[in-house]
């Protein structure tokens, strides 16, 4: 049986890219060289890595290493090793990379415990520090974080309410809040 290679990135200079190549054993994250074509494993594991980003000099991905349908959320260092897991039992968002703000200083996610879909997390990369961003709404998911001038955004979808069959964006200034 064959690999599947997928969610190709380019980081910013357009010289490296990450990938996920997927086979019988699960699934591992690369980083290859556009120029050379060199290329280093990054990240392996028990289950599956999946949906890289670049984050500055760090890797964020998704990881399935527990089993049972349990994601977490990881960090590492783009020299390969480092490995430190920021977030257990985040929901796995349904075709979204780990959303990082563009200056690479945060990222933000959503915890599959249903007693907290009311709130999307942003935690600061350099402190780990976890922020919890509360709504008026249900389910919430699909996280973004942009800027622009000099307000930090952030954006995702959610349930108006829990009978809802419909989702809708929602975009909030969260700059006084991190």
């Amino acid at each position: 049986q064959g690999v599947s290679e997928v969610f190709p990135l380019f980081d910013s200079t357009g010289a490296n890219m990450l990938f996920v190549r997927k086979g019988d054993a699960g699934a591992t994250i690369h980083e290859i060289s556009v120029g050379s074509k060199a290329e280093k494993q990054l990240a392996q594991g028990n289950g599956d890595q999946t949906r890289p980003v670049y984050a500055g000099d760090k890797v964020l991905y998704f990881t399935s290493e527990r089993g049972d349908g349990n994601w977490d959320l990881v960090q590492m260092s783009r020299a390969g090793g480092g490995k430190k897991v920021l977030a257990k039992g985040v929901k796995l968002p349904e075709r979204a990379r780990p959303a990082v703000s563009p200056d690479g200083k945060y990222v933000a996610f959503v915890y599959s415990d249903p007693t907290m879909h009311d709130s999307v997390r942003v935690m600061n990369l350099a402190t780990g520090a976890e922020k919890e961003i509360k709504t008026d709404f249900t389910a919430c998911g699909e996280p973004a974080i942009g800027m622009q001038g000099g307000q930090l955004l952030l954006a995702f979808t959610a349930l108006p309410s829990n009978d809802s069959d419909w989702r809708f964006l929602y975009v909030k200034d969260i700059t006084n809040q991190m």
